[in-house]
C-alpha cells in the first residue's frame, strides 16, 4: 500500500521534491500543503509555507493547514 502511495506522490503528482519516506517527507506539513494546493483544496501556499525541518516552520505549516482542512478540504465528504 506504502509503496503504490509513494508511486503516486513522485509518479502522478510529482511533489516538489522526491518522497521517500512519507512519515519523515511530510512531517513538517510543505508537502501537505503542496498537495491540497494541486489539488485545488489550499488557496495560498508558496507564500504562506516553509519547506523546513526547525519547529517554528513546522508549526506555522501545520496552522495553515488547519484552516485548510475547515475550508475546501472539508468538503471531501470524509469521516
Amino acid at each position: 500500500m506504502s509503496e503504490a502511495i509513494l508511486d503516486w506522490l513522485n509518479g502522478t503528482v510529482r511533489l516538489s521534491r522526491q518522497v521517500v519516506t512519507f512519515e519523515r517527507d511530510f512531517s513538517n506539513g510543505f508537502l501537505f500543503g503542496e498537495l491540497l494546493h494541486k489539488h485545488g483544496l489550499l488557496g495560498e501556499f508558496t507564500e504562506a509555507f516553509v519547506d523546513d525541518s526547525d519547529f517554528k516552520a513546522a508549526w506555522a505549516n501545520f496552522a495553515h493547514l488547519k484552516y485548510a482542512f475547515r475550508g475546501p478540504a472539508a468538503n471531501l465528504g470524509i469521516q
